[in-house]
């Protein structure tokens, strides 16, 4: 396994050997890349294809949930994403 990639395990903590900086989200597919900085956490959501590293949305996470607009917006990109056929 490279560092900093994903296993391709399920999102179950059993299944998945992740690195600790990386978690993986309920696809399999989707990610999400964790950046504990000085003054800020941030977030990065991604995800794996094939051919591509999508990457859908960069945050600064200043709450213990995720923003239901972050989620949203991941979400939407990745329908306008998968519509355009990639």
């Amino acid at each position: 396994m490279r560092r900093g990639f994903c296993c391709g395990g399920s999102s179950g903590a059993s299944r998945c050997r992740c690195p600790s900086l990386v978690r993986c989200l309920a696809s399999g597919r989707d990610h999400e890349l964790r950046i504990n900085d000085a003054g800020s956490n941030w977030r990065l959501v991604y995800r794996i294809d094939s051919d591509a590293i999508v990457i859908l949305e960069v945050f600064a996470k200043k709450t213990g949930t995720t923003p239901k607009a972050v989620i949203a917006t991941c979400r939407k990109r990745l329908k306008e994403y998968d519509d355009a056929g990639n």
